[in-house]
């Protein structure tokens, strides 16, 4: 005998969860992986009502480039809730958000848009005014707001992620193996940190071990 098979209907989001606040936000809280099974950042550690000065924060949560900001609303998007994102973003020096809407107008979605391009296309020419050399140089800015490379041939990935008070780089092996990949990053650990230092700037804080796959080397100002 075939299994059942049920059909998904779309149905009005206060069918489910009445109010956002008491209802809604608590549950995404309580099932953060099935946003994560969405999104794929690694979504851990949820934390809700999260002050920003005097206002709230629906949710935070965490991931291996640092805090994520989630704001949710029932409803279309509205200005009161990308200023609200915008805020809790400074506040909290976050470089992720995450807009849960039922209907995002176009207005707001090209708003978010312009605004990860911006901040891309500023640091890509700071970099270059300073005569920075990097694997990134020849990339232009995206929507995305996080950069990519994949380093030849090893099936190693590593991202670049920059905010206002720390800047990361996350190394993940697609492949799964990483003894050769760590054994050349840590032979090389004491002559980064020279380096830094002769630029006058702070230490790297390195990870003691891989961890969920992937390996964050962090500089904080």
């Amino acid at each position: 005998m075939p299994p059942n098979i049920g059909i998904v209907e779309p149905v009005a989001i206060r069918d489910v969860w009445p109010r956002e606040n008491a209802d809604f936000t608590p549950w995404l809280q309580s099932h953060i992986g099935e946003l994560d099974k969405v999104l794929g950042i690694g979504l851990t550690t949820p934390r809700s009502e999260v002050g920003a000065g005097d206002f709230s924060i629906d949710v935070v949560a965490d991931t291996n480039l640092g805090d994520v900001v989630i704001e949710n609303q029932f409803g279309p998007s509205d200005h009161r809730h990308l200023g609200q994102l915008v805020t809790y973003l400074s506040h909290r020096a976050a470089r992720r958000a995450i807009w849960i809407v039922e209907k995002g107008r176009p207005e707001h979605v090209k708003a978010v848009e312009t605004l990860r391009r911006d901040f891309l296309k500023d640091l890509f020419k700071q970099a270059r005014d300073e005569g920075i050399d990097s694997p990134f140089k020849d990339l232009s800015p995206s929507i995305h707001g996080i950069l990519h490379r994949h380093a030849r041939g090893s099936g190693i990935v590593y991202r670049v992620a920059v905010n206002s008070s720390e800047s990361r780089v996350v190394v993940t092996n697609a492949r799964g193996r990483w003894e050769g990949a760590l054994a050349v990053l840590a032979a090389k650990q004491t002559h980064i940190d020279q380096a830094f230092r002769a630029a006058g700037l702070q230490a790297l804080e390195w990870p003691e071990q891989a961890t969920a796959g992937r390996w964050a080397i962090r500089y904080t100002r």
